[in-house]
């Protein structure tokens, strides 16, 4: 009679316990803000530009012209560079005058001042012609000649006008420039009043009729 080995049972097989496990996410740790990390403050080569001029090219000689000192880093408004009068000219600025515009070695040809097309409590800005592209120069109040209209404006809105832009530097220590509420500007009266009327500097006057040749 045969011998049979018993069957080998099979047993089924367990079933693995899976445990759940929580990704924990970790908050990021992020440090507090600061300008100097991106050299905000820091110099930069791009923010001490050189010296720049417009170009005037007026068909007048240069000879006629008065040569203006300004800033060589102009103002934006727009698409109107701007440059600032650096030190006292010759004579008033003032509707139709020829100049020249020099900053450090750099000298321009010969442009011509148009209108004013900014009055400020203490700087006046005039358009030039004679450049390809749209320029200005700002012009202290005492040292601008202003038509009789443009004067009473500038009197008439005074006190409303900002303080900012300050005085020039050469006229920033005069307490009645710094200090009035009422224009410290004193102009020709209505009966001496030309078309274009002279503005007093206070500390001295420029002469009426001088020298152009530089």
């Amino acid at each position: 009679m045969p011998v049979f080995a018993p069957q080998a049972t099979v047993s089924k097989p367990q079933k693995q316990r899976r445990h759940r496990t929580s990704t924990v996410v970790k908050p990021r740790q992020l440090k507090a803000w600061s300008a100097s990390e991106l050299n905000i403050h820091a110099p930069s080569s791009s923010m001490s530009l050189p010296p720049s001029l417009p170009t005037l090219r007026l068909p007048i000689p240069e000879s006629l012209a008065v040569t203006i000192e300004v800033e060589g880093t102009p103002e934006r408004n727009g698409i109107v560079l701007t440059w600032i009068v650096e030190e006292r000219p010759v004579c008033h600025i003032e509707r139709g005058l020829p100049i020249v515009l020099m900053a450090g070695d750099l000298r321009t040809g010969v442009g011509r001042v148009d209108n004013a097309t900014d009055i400020q409590r203490h700087w006046i800005t005039w358009i030039l012609t004679g450049s390809p592209a749209a320029c200005a120069i700002r012009v202290p109040t005492s040292w601008s000649r202003l038509t009789r209209d443009e004067v009473r404006i500038h009197a008439h809105l005074y006190a409303h006008l900002p303080h900012s832009p300050p005085p020039h530097r050469l006229l920033a220590h005069d307490p009645v420039i710094c200090n009035s509420t009422d224009s410290p500007y004193q102009f020709e009266s209505d009966e001496d009043l030309s078309e274009a009327p002279q503005a007093e500097i206070r500390g001295g006057t420029i002469p009426e009729n001088p020298s152009t040749d530089q």
